[in-house]
């Protein structure tokens, strides 16, 4: 039997969390974090197969988390999307500078959300 994929879900908002676990339950494993730092934390011991970041967060936003994962090798190939109210057209050429492979808009499409995902997850397994 096939372990569904682990999704790191990381915004300091507890209703966008629970959404998101809502609409990713059963088909994904998921993991949140409220803060940046505890996401550094988890991913000290969690190798998640994506991430979904906030940009809007407090003490270091999501710009700056991608970054930090980002620089670690381990999650060089590990697809960063990020789902967020604050968008510009800058917002998404400097997430994929930072190495995102995405940027969704709130509030959440739920079948945009997934075919994403699925898009995503599918892309990095084969390189």
């Amino acid at each position: 039997m096939n372990t569904p994929p682990i999704i790191l879900c990381v915004d300091d908002e507890p209703m966008n969390l629970r959404v998101l676990i809502d609409l990713l339950q059963p088909n994904y494993q998921t993991r949140v974090a409220p803060r940046a730092a505890q996401a550094l934390k988890a991913l000290e011991t969690l190798t998640p197969d994506l991430i979904l970041l906030d940009i809007m967060m407090p003490e270091m936003d999501g710009f700056e988390l991608c970054q930090a994962i980002k620089a670690q090798q381990r999650f060089a190939h590990t697809p960063i999307i990020f789902v967020t109210a604050k968008y510009d057209d800058n917002d998404k050429a400097h997430a994929k500078t930072l190495g995102a492979v995405d940027l969704l808009t709130k509030p959440i499409q739920p079948e945009q959300l997934k075919s994403t995902i699925e898009h995503y997850l599918h892309t990095s397994t084969e390189s």
